[in-house]
């Protein structure tokens, strides 16, 4: 049931504007997208993915269980606190979110969903199987694709659908790139069963492949397949409702990101994956699919 609110609250300027530049900041493929959405969705928009930053943030900013869980159960409650009658806390992006909520525009269990998902990152564990990283993309990458359609003022099951299977493939193919920032904490990226299937010591999974033929590249290549076929499961089926390209236009970037993957031997740590000019390739293929509304 989709929860609304009595009183309309109007966040203060500097919150909407923060939550924009967070996002422009850290995501800016997701700022890309932010500048093709409907002008009266923008300020949603950017507050759900700085919420998202946010909720990431909070296993940089901890080493131990028992603390990053205390800042995930205060994000719960403060979401809570949201869609009640009562001022949000003086944070700005819990501000601009419930200028959001009060619009009524986003279903309370997504927020939630969202931070039990990221509260898997504060225990610092591996993923055992692909099935357990296409659990938390469900609940992270996915949850933010069926409130970005309730933006839109779509509820469709084949657009949810669609969603669900780009949220895993979003969500497998940022574990990718996020290979070498989680190795320098020593934490595999990766599913430990498949390191196990390939003979990948505990040191290679933690160090850059020597060559394509290295085995941990063999498992890279089997994460990078679950995503691309997640990818195109989410692009398969009937005509979906007008307008919901504009939340599922990350197929794109998904679609560019592995493409580069594949082109680098699924190597992850190579830098010229994260090379600034990467974001003016994506933005063209952002742009000219948007003036079609392919996704």
């Amino acid at each position: 049931m989709r929860a609304g609110a009595i009183v309309r609250y109007k966040a203060p300027p500097r919150s909407n504007e923060y939550c924009l530049n967070l996002v422009k900041k850290v995501d800016y493929d997701q700022y890309l997208v932010n500048l093709l959405q409907p002008a009266d969705v923008r300020q949603s928009h950017a507050a759900l993915r700085a919420f998202s930053i946010e909720l990431a943030h909070v296993s940089d900013a901890v080493t131990k269980f028992e603390i990053g869980a205390m800042r995930m159960q205060w994000f719960r409650e403060a979401v809570n606190g949201l869609f009640r009658e009562s001022d949000p806390p003086s944070h700005p992006v819990l501000q601009a979110l419930k200028q959001t909520v009060t619009e009524n525009k986003v279903n309370r269990m997504w927020l939630l969903r969202m931070i039990d998902g990221r509260e898997e990152d504060v225990k610092f564990q591996a993923p055992n199987t692909i099935d357990d990283m296409e659990a938390y993309a469900e609940k992270v990458h996915a949850s933010l694709l069926y409130a970005h359609l309730e933006l839109l003022g779509i509820r469709d099951s084949k657009a949810d659908h669609a969603a669900s299977h780009l949220g895993k493939a979003t969500g497998l193919t940022q574990a990718l790139l996020a290979t070498p920032a989680a190795a320098a904490k020593n934490l595999a990226h990766v599913p430990l069963d498949l390191l196990k299937k390939h003979g990948v010591s505990d040191k290679e999974a933690l160090t850059p492949p020597h060559d394509a033929k290295s085995p941990i590249t063999e498992v890279f290549f089997e994460v990078a397949s679950a995503a691309w076929s997640h990818l195109l499961t989410s692009r398969k089926g009937t005509q979906l409702p007008r307008g919901a390209s504009k939340a599922l236009m990350v197929s794109h970037v998904v679609e560019y990101r592995l493409e580069q993957l594949r082109k680098f031997h699924f190597d992850p740590y190579q830098r010229k994956l994260q090379h600034p000019g990467n974001h003016v390739i994506i933005g063209y293929k952002l742009f000219k699919n948007n003036l079609f509304g392919r996704f």
